[in-house]
């Protein structure tokens, strides 16, 4: 099998097109592990998914101002809490605030409704969590309208004060980058208005990384023909030299990034085939591999995440067959000796 060709998402393929923006249906194919062969080898089953898809543009809806794509399942709390710190953090003055409803069973579109300065995407679709189908829906609809930038927001991620997002935008713009993010930091409370903990495996909860980095640009190891990639100095203070910088990097994560749209058109998108994890990893190196610049943005810049807490609200485990598959297909992918390859050829290290 070819798996290559199930790395690249319909969308963004040369002829395809919608009628109506405002509601379309497309087919996604996609990998998904099936079982070890009998030579030890990975087997991947091909899945055909329809999306169903509707869009609904807010009357504050502006050419000017960079769109933020914010996916969410069910949770109005949670999603009436991100909304609120965005506007009330002056991100609607940047931005155009667009939600990306994943198959919701309750209405969360009344939330929207209630901003007039927020867009409404609903998507249906006949499988699991597929994370990367929902940024690339939301970029294919944004650049229908002749946007060059695209923002990706997690739904459990906030702004610290009024100035952050329009100095990420910035420092986006000036340095020309195809992706970008910044430090992401554990918040003191959590959408709930309660003191944030991490849960762990005894059922603990450790309340000391409160206001500490979640994640200060990325870090890796090849290991056994793995590479492994981990959040830089997870815990550290916030102006830690490692990571209150900025820099080039080789990977961001997914949680925020600002992508140039006509750059992650002509790569394919995010992944289909990395539907729950690695996709950000993927379209990373992928931008490596074209010598196009990743940039981290950490100097005196950060955003609270809560990390993972937007699951709760999609009924299934994070670590799941899903979940499996991605880290499988990873482990294939991007194998030690295809990531030295990469990073050697084009120029990351001498």
């Amino acid at each position: 099998m070819q798996i290559e060709k199930y790395f690249k998402s319909i969308l963004f393929k040369e002829g395809f097109t919608v009628e109506n923006i405002n509601d379309f249906s497309f087919e996604q194919s996609r990998l998904i592990f099936n079982d070890y062969a009998p030579d030890g080898t990975l087997k991947f089953d091909i899945e055909e998914n329809k999306y169903d898809v509707t869009f609904n543009k807010s009357d504050c809806f502006d050419l000017e101002k960079v769109p933020l794509l914010l996916p969410v399942r069910n949770m109005p709390g949670l999603l009436e809490y991100t909304i609120i710190n965005l506007i009330s953090n002056s991100a609607d003055t940047h931005a155009n605030i667009i939600v990306i409803d994943d198959r919701s069973d309750i209405n969360i579109r009344e939330v929207c409704d209630r901003h007039s300065q927020v867009s409404y995407i609903r998507c249906d679709y006949d499988s699991g969590f597929n994370y990367a189908m929902l940024a690339n829906i939301g970029s294919y609809i944004v650049r229908s309208f002749g946007f060059k930038e695209v923002i990706f927001w997690n739904s459990d991620m906030y702004l610290p004060d009024e100035k952050t997002l329009g100095r990420l935008i910035e420092k986006h713009r000036t340095n020309k980058p195809v992706l970008s993010g910044t430090k992401l930091v554990f918040p003191y409370k959590n959408w709930k208005g309660e003191s944030f903990g991490i849960t762990g495996n005894s059922g603990e909860v450790d309340f000391s990384k409160q206001g500490k980095v979640q994640f200060g640009g990325s870090s890796f190891l090849v290991e056994n023909d793995r590479v492994k990639f981990f959040h830089l100095r997870t815990g550290a203070e916030l102006d830690d030299l490692h990571v209150n910088c900025d820099k080039g990097t080789l990977v961001n994560t997914g949680a925020y990034t600002m992508a140039d749209l006509d750059w992650l058109s002509s790569t394919g998108g995010l992944n289909p085939s990395f539907a729950k994890i690695y996709n950000d990893v993927d379209l990373c190196l992928r931008a490596v591999i074209e010598k196009k610049s990743v940039h981290y943005y950490g100097k005196d810049t950060y955003l609270y995440h809560e990390e993972s807490t937007n699951l709760n609200g999609i009924g299934e485990e994070k670590q799941d067959h899903q979940f499996l598959s991605d880290a499988m297909l990873f482990t294939r992918v991007w194998n030690a000796k295809n990531f030295n390859q990469a990073i050697i050829n084009n120029g990351v290290l001498p």
